[in-house]
């Protein structure tokens, strides 16, 4: 079996089945607790050299969710996107591992992205509603077929509102179709932000804590 790191801080895993790089981050207190969360990130579009999730992890993703103490994995995507049949396996068999190696516990799984990441997030949390405790894409649009979903996850939508890639409009008009429809779901606009200040979106993923910890804990 791949041996997974067990100190605190950034490591970056050459995976050989399947073929992938990781970057893991470890909180200081991984084993001070008998059960440990999870944040998956995936990561926004561009040449995908090894270990590209990293930049989102270290700049957006660990220092915005710091305050939750979980395991964060930003995995490289190996099939051009994350909405695909392809990219979903890789989560699922990444969740997997992970759960497997660590004293994680599964109704505890945060499912995250920005761009493309975010378009995967609801692409796969969307059709594995069973397997993550909550979403929150950020900067993307969700694809139509989501409104014919049973949809019973929570999720956080977070846009900026000068999105010159992928309008706002698009996202809100899914999220009011859902709230309609019962569903447990925030979003948050972020003004101004256009589609590539991914730093401005630091505070508002901060915020969002408070929600990820309630949904984590209506879970257990």
């Amino acid at each position: 079996m791949f041996e997974l790191p067990r100190e605190p801080g950034v490591h970056h895993l050459e995976i050989s089945d399947p073929p992938s790089q990781v970057t893991l981050s470890l909180p200081p207190d991984i084993y001070k607790e008998t059960i440990s969360t999870l944040v998956i990130a995936l990561h926004y579009a561009g040449p995908v050299m090894p270990f590209f999730g990293s930049s989102l992890l270290k700049d957006l993703i660990e220092p915005g969710l710091r305050e939750l103490g979980a395991i964060i994995a930003a995995p490289d995507c190996q099939a051009g996107a994350w909405d695909n049949e392809r990219s979903e396996a890789h989560i699922l068999e990444l969740l997997d591992m992970l759960c497997s190696s660590y004293p994680i516990d599964r109704s505890s799984v945060l499912l995250t992205g920005y761009s493309i990441g975010g378009i995967g997030t609801w692409y796969i949390a969307g059709r594995n509603q069973d397997k993550f405790s909550a979403a929150l894409p950020m900067a993307a649009n969700p694809p139509p077929w989501v409104t014919k979903t049973n949809w019973t996850l929570p999720i956080y939508v977070i846009h900026g509102l000068q999105d010159e890639l992928f309008p706002i409009q698009a996202s809100r008009d899914v999220v009011t179709e859902l709230r309609g429809q019962g569903v447990d779901i925030t979003m948050v606009e972020v003004d101004p932000a256009s589609h590539y200040e991914t730093g401005r979106f630091y505070r508002p993923l901060r915020v969002a804590v408070p929600w990820i910890r309630n949904c984590w804990s209506n879970k257990e």
